[in-house]
């Protein structure tokens, strides 16, 4: 093989590496984008501070009410105290972070009472972005007792 033969073939081999590069980069550069797109479709609040209605307060400053939505899925956490009766609205979650079509119910464990009885709450966050206890098990008491609301749901 003459040295002309030899450029020429070093040449066509330069030649295919560059096409090879310029396709990855266009290759990476759609990765690129799918994952932007991914990321933004996932968007992230981070915690907010959820406002208490009247009179709520938190449990404690480690336990204070916040609530944040990744993508669809809203997530609730914290507890309150200060509640006097069942049916009572503790907080309300705004626009965009509310069930659309029905409320979620849910269970949720509170202060244990005397003799070491478990104490059982049924909560619900309703279509409006109430978050309500909507009744307390049997012997419970209201007050000062810790009533935690984490939970998280799928919004549409």
């Amino acid at each position: 093989m003459t040295v002309f033969e030899r450029l020429d073939a070093l040449e066509a081999t330069v030649n295919g590496l560059n096409t090879d590069i310029s396709n990855l980069t266009r290759h990476l550069t759609s990765v690129e984008e799918t994952v932007e797109e991914l990321l933004n479709a996932e968007e992230d609040t981070g915690w907010l501070d959820l406002p208490l209605a009247s009179g709520i307060q938190a449990y404690s400053n480690a336990q204070t009410p916040k609530y944040r939505k990744i993508g669809k899925i809203v997530f609730i956490r914290g507890a309150v105290t200060n509640i006097q009766n069942r049916d009572t609205t503790i907080a309300t979650l705004p626009a965009g972070f509310r069930p659309a079509s029905i409320s979620y119910p849910y269970v949720q464990n509170t202060s244990i009472r005397t003799g070491n009885f478990a104490m059982f709450s049924r909560m619900a966050v309703g279509t409006d972005g109430r978050i309500k206890l909507e009744a307390i098990s049997d012997g419970a008491a209201f007050g000062n007792k810790w009533f935690p609301i984490t939970c998280s749901f799928v919004i549409e």
